[in-house]
């Protein structure tokens, strides 16, 4: 529920305009989350299946809201984690292996993370904290329900990496807003 729930103030933000998306992200994300959520299928991995569908159709809404508002802008980050996620694609359809298709899968959603954790780092106040603190916590829960119902290796990697980076982008937004304040209190204290 938490993790459905996260899309609804990214999405909000993204239509007033408050937050701007890395598209390129968003664009590999809602492939990868439904790739992820045949493969979690196929190994009657529940949780793990529930959290990538989830995922997939939020990253496929904020597309489609973000169009026209997000950042298109194509830097050397950019293409190489789209170069990096075409070539993990190309391996993961060449494989039949469930544990390497969701390692594949896991590794290249990692790379299409990197233009949105340094857009979190560059611009904290254009990305969404709320929804990636309830997404992260969601993942969190899921990784719980993973491990207490005896899911096999498929269907705890991408719940325990969900929660891992969902916990560093919110880190990263948490202090990206801290610092300006913690600068502002210095400079007014020293005078």
């Amino acid at each position: 529920t938490l993790v459905t729930l996260a899309a609804l103030p990214y999405i909000r933000a993204v239509q007033q305009g408050r937050v701007r998306p890395r598209l390129v992200s968003w664009m590999v994300w809602a492939v990868l989350m439904t790739i992820l959520t045949v493969t979690s299928i196929q190994a009657r991995e529940v949780a793990s299946a529930v959290l990538a569908a989830v995922g997939a159709v939020q990253c496929t809404l904020i597309v489609l809201i973000g169009w026209r508002i997000g950042s298109r802008y194509l830097g050397r980050l950019d293409v190489s984690s789209l170069v990096g996620a075409a070539i993990g694609l190309g391996v993961l359809l060449a494989t039949n292996d469930l544990l390497m298709a969701t390692i594949i899968t896991v590794s290249v959603d990692a790379i299409a993370y990197l233009p949105t954790l340094k857009h979190a780092w560059d611009s904290p106040e254009e990305e969404s904290l709320a929804s990636f603190a309830l997404s992260a916590s969601g993942a969190w829960l899921c990784l719980a329900s993973a491990l207490l119902s005896g899911a096999a290796v498929e269907g705890i990697i991408y719940p325990v990496y969900s929660a891992v980076v969902g916990t560093v982008m919110v880190a990263i937004l948490l202090y990206g807003r801290a610092v300006p304040y913690a600068e502002e209190a210095y400079e007014y204290g020293s005078d």
